[in-house]
């Protein structure tokens, strides 16, 4: 199976979601692949396999799990991945973006080196055959509802005023009836309806 530049973006949280999921040696592996990430191109198997106390064959097995038909297509994704990582790390740090002392004017500036950032890193992870397939479910719904909680709200009615203003009403469920609500649609209903999860 090979990974398209869209998916391989995403290789580091699949890691960790392995990492999450297992507690075997595929945590293993996957725990010594990320912390080892810069020096893992100069790595053979073999040291990968010694290195976290485990074989070639369950290298491949660990591939596998994360979707690759092997160890060597995986490590060739990962290593693309941790390039790209490398050419777009950010020139201000999002989680600092600025300091007490700094001025305003430099604070406004790292604001919009960040937003910027932001946006050119969505449009190299962006998936088209996904975001077709959102506007086709969008177009075809007979009606949408979004079920969030909050801060996402704000972000939900913001969603459904610009649907507005195409001349599609959109609905946001109560997020404390949201329960209640998903349970009374029904398997028959629920054929004619599209929701959209707002999530973290």
């Amino acid at each position: 199976m090979t990974k398209g530049c869209d998916e391989f973006m995403y290789l580091f949280q699949q890691i960790e979601e392995v990492i999450l999921q297992y507690n075997d040696t595929r945590r293993a592996i996957g725990e010594f692949v990320l912390k080892e990430k810069l020096n893992l191109r100069h790595m053979s198997m073999n040291e990968v396999a010694k290195g976290t106390y485990t074989s070639k064959a369950t290298l491949v097995r660990f591939a596998q799990t994360i979707g690759y038909s092997g160890w060597r297509e995986f490590i060739t994704a990962f290593m693309e991945e941790v390039l790209y990582e490398e050419r777009s790390r950010a020139e201000v740090d999002p989680n600092f973006p600025f300091k007490e002392q700094d001025s305003y004017e430099k604070i406004a500036n790292n604001i919009g080196v960040l937003q910027a950032e932001s946006i050119s890193d969505t449009l190299n992870i962006l998936n088209v055959n996904m975001l077709n397939q959102a506007v086709q479910i969008l177009t075809n719904a007979n009606k949408i509802i979004l079920f969030c909680i909050s801060p996402y709200i704000y972000l939900a009615e913001v969603f459904r005023r610009k649907m507005l203003t195409i001349g599609v009403i959109v609905e946001i469920a109560n997020p404390l009836e949201a329960s209640l609500s998903a349970k009374i649609i029904n398997r028959e209903r629920l054929c004619n309806f599209n929701f959209l999860f707002w999530k973290q």
